[in-house]
């Protein structure tokens, strides 16, 4: 049994405990997988056995460096005052949007598209987040060249 869950996932937390816990989380990252799970699986001990046909120690391995990679980042993101950095840039733009009458830049197009692009013209993203952005693509880039098929056929079935 490669990730050691030799107890089960019913004995440990309980489907009514994880029901509770997707319920009160709904909404965030973490509830919404829960619940997709809970939907895809008929029991934790689905889910376990599915975890420990697919996760293999490559994926783990994976799963273990690209945690590390975000610790990493996080760390570097806390010792260069990146908060004061990003809270900075998004007062600047997102004044700079709203002064143009963009008052919702949940639709970005139109008046908030413009003048985005227009205080881009005059200023950078900062460092800060810019690191953060080409990191996500990296991870994004290399999930699709090594799992694109696997994760595709998970979708499918």
């Amino acid at each position: 049994r490669e990730l050691g869950l030799s107890s089960g996932i019913n004995a440990e937390y309980g489907e009514d405990r994880v029901a509770e816990f997707a319920r009160t989380k709904k909404g965030s990252l973490l509830g919404d997988v829960v619940t997709m799970a809970m939907d895809q699986f008929s029991s934790a001990d689905d889910i376990q056995a599915f975890l420990e046909e697919h996760v293999t120690e490559r994926v783990q391995t994976d799963a273990r460096t690209a945690g590390e990679e975000a610790a990493k980042l996080a760390q570097a993101w806390c010792d260069n005052d990146c908060n004061s950095k990003a809270a900075r840039f998004l007062e600047s733009i997102f004044g700079h949007m709203n002064g143009g009458g963009c008052t919702d830049a949940s639709r970005f197009c139109g008046e908030c598209q413009s003048r985005a692009t227009s205080w881009f013209t005059r200023h950078q993203l900062p460092c800060c987040i810019e690191e953060v952005v080409q990191k996500g693509i990296e991870a994004y880039e290399y999930v699709v060249e090594n799992y694109e098929d696997a994760l595709t056929g998970y979708a499918e079935t």
